[in-house]
């Protein structure tokens, strides 16, 4: 793949709107690196709402022209026409209220 750099942004969108927020509840800065970049890959284990995922390709993309590619594990197929240019699943899942726990997550309550 010829991946010179990994660089990693933190976010997340657990609060208790969620589901009906447009802005996740938390996105770090975006490490100066990636804005060096021309091709980004952003890696998440879940795209639930898109939300999340989303806002952290604006973020990215605010100030650098590049190939932005999203790949993630579960993709919910009731939002299929959200799904942006460039996207890559595993597996696509129902979506309604299936919440999705992996192995490396700790239970939420």
């Amino acid at each position: 793949l010829g991946i010179t750099n990994v660089e990693y942004i933190k976010a997340y969108n657990y609060s208790s709107i969620a589901y009906n927020s447009y802005m996740p509840s938390y996105i770090s800065d975006v490490p100066n690196g990636i804005y060096s970049c021309k091709n980004i890959f952003l890696i998440d284990d879940c795209w639930f709402s898109g939300n999340t995922l989303a806002q952290t390709a604006a973020k990215i993309k605010e100030n650098n022209e590049c190939t932005l590619n999203i790949c993630v594990i579960n993709a919910n197929k009731k939002l299929q026409d959200k799904w942006p240019e460039n996207f890559f699943y595993a597996e696509e899942y129902d979506g309604d209220s299936t919440w999705i726990v992996y192995p490396w997550e700790k239970t939420r309550k």
